[in-house]
């Protein structure tokens, strides 16, 4: 992968060896990937929280950095502010920490634009058959039978949101307000080439996340919309570039190319339908299990909408 320069030497860096708990389709996931991997970074990703004590503390939200040294890090934000305080420099001195916020609250509300539109009649099976070609890096048995649970609570997830937007009299997906935030991310690369300043950084790669996982083939409704964003483009053209070495790249797709991703294994398929079969049999504990992580959900300062609403209540004064 081309890396960004950086005064820091990766193999002496407190980060090396970290832990990335998540999946590569999750926005956050992906842009916390680029950043890492960009520096020279790398990361073990599973799709295994972090201990049994772990989930009952924080639920099945990621992604979830935990480091070789001990320490886990929520919230993709504080992560690429500790990329920055271990020394290398992804712009937040560039930004500031008030317009970083600002930021991370209208990414929250792009993804609320185009996330319900990954479920619903005629794509339930194809966001399961997504789950089952991920694939742990490096490859994990366990990983399989783990994540067969947690799509069984994403799915569940993301139905309550298509339920409650119909509750308040508004389609679950809606492809107009998701271009209208598309067209203002298109307008903020106006009269710069990074979202992040002079050159690229931690805004960069939070967005390009969201590229990620719109284009991962769940949402490709959204692909004409994006393809129509000239400056996007241009700005996803010079991250494809800057990033080559990384892999899966979906955005690749709104080029003609292909993201040159590792699929699973038909046989790690096979086990992944399996186990969600099996979740799906045993109902009650299933049921007990994401029930409990949708609680532990409501209570983690990390979950999306979380910082939304933060930053409306500090708004309000409350």
């Amino acid at each position: 992968m081309s890396t960004t320069v950086s005064n820091t030497d990766p193999m002496s860096s407190p980060l090396r060896d970290a832990c990335l708990y998540g999946v590569d389709q999750s926005p956050w996931v992906a842009g916390v990937r680029v950043a890492f991997e960009g520096h020279g970074v790398p990361l073990t990703l599973t799709s295994t929280p972090h201990g049994v004590a772990w989930f009952w503390r924080n639920g099945l939200i990621f992604p979830a950095l935990r480091l070789a040294g001990g320490g886990t890090h929520l919230d993709s934000f504080r992560m690429y502010a500790l990329l920055e305080s271990s020394g290398y420099d992804v712009g937040f001195a560039r930004v500031g920490d008030e317009a970083a916020l600002r930021f991370q609250v209208e990414l929250e509300r792009l993804f609320a634009t185009y996330v319900m539109g990954r479920c619903g009649i005629g794509r339930n099976i194809q966001f399961v058959d997504a789950w089952s070609r991920m694939r742990d890096e490096p490859f994990a048995w366990r990983g399989l039978f783990v994540r067969a649970l947690v799509v069984h609570y994403f799915h569940v997830l993301i139905h309550l949101g298509r339920w409650r937007a119909r509750r308040r009299g508004r389609e679950p997906f809606d492809l107009e307000r998701c271009e209208a935030e598309l067209r203002r991310w298109d307008a903020r690369l106006e009269d710069t080439e990074w979202f992040t300043g002079d050159r690229v950084g931690f805004l960069d790669y939070a967005v390009f996340g969201h590229m990620q996982c719109m284009t991962s083939g769940l949402t490709d409704m959204v692909l004409p919309v994006l393809q129509s964003q000239p400056r996007l483009m241009d700005w996803m053209g010079r991250m494809i570039t800057l990033y080559s070495g990384h892999e899966p790249l979906y955005v690749r797709r709104l080029f003609g190319g292909t993201p040159r991703q590792r699929d699973a294994s038909t046989v790690e398929r096979a086990v992944f339908w399996m186990a969600w079969l099996g979740w799906l049999v045993a109902l009650p504990v299933t049921a007990g299990v994401v029930g409990l992580a949708i609680f532990r959900r409501s209570g983690n300062p990390a979950h999306s909408g979380a910082v939304s609403r933060r930053a409306r209540r500090a708004a309000s004064g409350a």
